[in-house]
């Protein structure tokens, strides 16, 4: 469970997975990064065109900070650090460490329940082939 001062936080878990959601009653991935941020304190001072047709989420992510580096990437997951994560080859998901596991928001597939999520690290490195970790600049 997410431990205190950031109980607000724990308060998603459950909320359903709507596409280009961002709280606080359903959430998308990128959703769930935006919202911890901004109850961290912290909050993303940019926000994403989803407008582009064929292009997921993150791969926009990842071409915007080519454009311009909005993040760092860091060399392992730290508390709060951004989860990138890789199917194919290729950006798709993305998270927040928390405690050490990995707070986001799933669609419904291969029998898992979508949603926002808190799942143990060891979870999602068997979910995904990759993962990499960023820090806001």
């Amino acid at each position: 469970m997410i431990s205190s001062p950031h109980s607000e936080i724990s308060k998603i878990i459950g909320r359903p997975w709507v596409e280009n959601a961002s709280g606080p009653d359903a959430f998308d991935c990128w959703g769930v990064v935006e919202y911890v941020y901004k109850k961290i304190g912290k909050p993303l001072s940019f926000n994403f065109d989803f407008d582009h047709k064929n292009k997921t989420l993150v791969n926009m992510c990842m071409e915007i900070q080519k454009e311009s580096p909005r993040f760092i990437k860091i060399d392992k997951a730290e508390e709060y650090s951004i989860a990138l994560m890789y199917e194919s080859g290729r950006p798709t998901h993305v998270g927040v460490i928390i405690n050490g596991d990995v707070l986001h928001s799933i669609s419904s597939k291969n029998n898992l329940k979508g949603g926002v999520c808190l799942h143990k690290m060891l979870f999602i490195n068997r979910m995904f082939e990759k993962i990499e970790y960023y820090k806001p600049t």
